[in-house]
């Protein structure tokens, strides 16, 4: 699994351009799972404090074998 980093702070073209390079590579590379921590956890920004959204991400990340940081 790929773990997908990107810039969000809650903001909506953060997250929709997360979303598109997700689903680029996603559908060009079909031998590998790619992960979205904005989609998966993007809905509880404003519902938990920070420090739980970042253990939240941290222990998905620890589940990947590699990280891609896009911007």
């Amino acid at each position: 699994m790929i773990y997908l980093a990107h810039a969000y702070g809650g903001k909506k073209e953060n997250r929709e351009h997360a979303k598109q390079v997700w689903t680029k590579l996603a559908t060009e590379d079909i031998t590998e799972t790619y992960i979205n921590p904005i989609e998966a956890f993007g809905d509880l920004y404003d519902k938990v404090d920070y420090d739980t959204g970042i253990l939240m991400c941290l222990e998905l990340m620890s589940k990947c074998d590699k990280v891609i940081v896009t911007s």
